[in-house]
């Protein structure tokens, strides 16, 4: 389950539970297509900074079974 996978994150300075990296691009490609028709430069960098930041630990195999 998406809550079994989640990973600590810091906001606003309180410790909090957030998706993991292949879960938040999923939840964010998603929401792009969804709620912004593919639409718009800012949704597409969100995606390039989730990659960018965790490019060396992305499971793309565990978020390609998810997606499926």
């Amino acid at each position: 389950a998406v809550w079994d996978r989640a990973v600590r994150v810091r906001v606003a300075g309180q410790e909090a539970l957030g998706l993991c990296p292949e879960d938040l691009l999923l939840y964010l490609a998603v929401h792009l297509a969804v709620h912004h028709a593919l639409v718009g430069l800012l949704w597409y960098y969100d995606l390039y900074l989730v990659i960018e930041r965790w490019a060396d630990t992305l499971d793309w195999e565990a978020l390609i079974a998810r997606a499926s």
